[in-house]
């Protein structure tokens, strides 16, 4: 499902710095001493291997965990479900084994002599709930009203300008909630440290929270996910850039089925001009202007690539034309490729990268 319907549906450790934003009411804290396992094994149905229960129970005792293998009842099926009893949190997990004497639990399979990994399995249980390590799953291990929430705390504009702010001054003026920390991983220090030196290039008032937040780290050299906490807690969590896989994105795909004049309208009027020679940074800020819409450059990207914005000079012949046309031209021209996205809040603006494939010509003439 293409996150532009995620927008629909929704309307839709850590290092030691946190940026402004008051702490949202913890929710009770269940560590694994406060956390107790209540494990069921459902035996196959029918005419089955009398010895698989006998066989998994002294698995469960090597590991230390009691269960209670029975037959299943109507329709019952394997589970995870969690809730609380006075202090403590009971998770009940429900399993089955199968004709071939494979433990079947949800997302999870173990065989006979995998007591360790399964013991591991367990122990992630009793440290995150229900719910599991967030590591791996979609949605960052987020549930959907989790997700939904997260996604719409995240969908307020960004009020003041913040083009010419140093990276760390254009962080501390996103408007996070308050119910969402920001951290610093420690593998982050370094860019953390430099980032009051870096200036933001792109004007990114008007945008929402994240994707302002996720363009503004990218310029750094940084990235943030959504952290579920062993708490149940959702942190922001910034790493670099290079080690986020799965960052929460610069913007969100639009329907590849909604003309682009309802996502960006600024970019598809009609106008008779052109463009001297001139850089072409200077170029897409004068479009901006008089469109209204975000042109927002990969600087960092751009450079690695040895492609300056600010150095490379493009122009476009004087006629009656749309501005969408004038930018796809000028910037293709300078190696570069635009693709229309949209912010958590569904507006519409561009996001400008260097073209995949492009090499510099001081890379092509080096020799084998």
């Amino acid at each position: 499902m293409r996150w532009f319907v995620l927008k629909i549906l929704f309307v839709c450790w850590l290092g030691s710095t946190i940026l402004p934003g008051l702490a949202q009411a913890q929710p009770t804290e269940y560590s694994p001493d406060k956390t107790l396992l209540e494990i069921e094994i459902l035996l196959p149905q029918g005419p089955g291997d009398p010895l698989l229960a006998q066989k998994w129970r002294q698995e469960f005792e090597r590991i230390g965990e009691a269960v209670r293998i029975r037959q299943p009842l109507a329709d019952e099926k394997v589970a995870i479900s969690e809730k609380p009893r006075g202090p403590f949190r009971v998770v009940k997990v429900t399993g089955a084994i199968n004709r071939d004497g494979v433990l079947i639990f949800p997302g999870k399979t173990f065989k006979p002599g995998q007591s360790e990994q399964m013991k591991m399995w367990l122990t992630e249980i009793k440290t995150y709930g229900a719910q599991g390590s967030p590591q791996g799953q979609p949605r960052y291990g987020l549930t959907e009203p989790q997700f939904k929430t997260l996604f719409e705390q995240l969908t307020p504009p960004v009020a003041d300008p913040l083009k010419g702010l140093s990276i760390a001054a254009a962080i501390e003026k996103i408007p996070l909630p308050a119910a969402l920390s920001l951290n610093y991983h420690s593998t982050a220090a370094a860019l953390q440290q430099s980032a009051g030196q870096t200036k933001l290039e792109d004007e990114v008032q008007g945008l929402s929270t994240g994707t302002a937040l996720a363009y503004v780290l990218s310029q750094q050299g940084l990235a943030f996910r959504p952290l579920r906490t062993p708490t149940g807690q959702i942190q922001l969590l910034i790493q670099p850039l290079a080690d986020v896989p799965d960052a929460w994105p610069v913007g969100w795909p639009v329907d590849e089925t909604r003309p682009r004049n309802e996502i960006v309208p600024g970019l598809f009027k009609t106008v008779d001009t052109g463009v001297q020679t001139a850089p072409l940074s200077i170029v897409l800020d004068a479009i901006e202007d008089r469109t209204g819409v975000r042109l927002l450059v990969d600087l960092r990207a751009s450079l690695a690539k040895q492609l300056d914005p600010r150095q490379t000079t493009v122009s476009y012949p004087k006629k009656y034309t749309a501005w969408s046309l004038i930018v796809s031209s000028v910037v293709v021209n300078a190696h570069l490729t635009m693709t229309y996205r949209q912010d958590e809040a569904g507006t519409g603006f561009v996001w400008i990268t260097p073209f995949a494939h492009y090499v510099p010509p001081a890379v092509k003439s080096k020799p084998n």
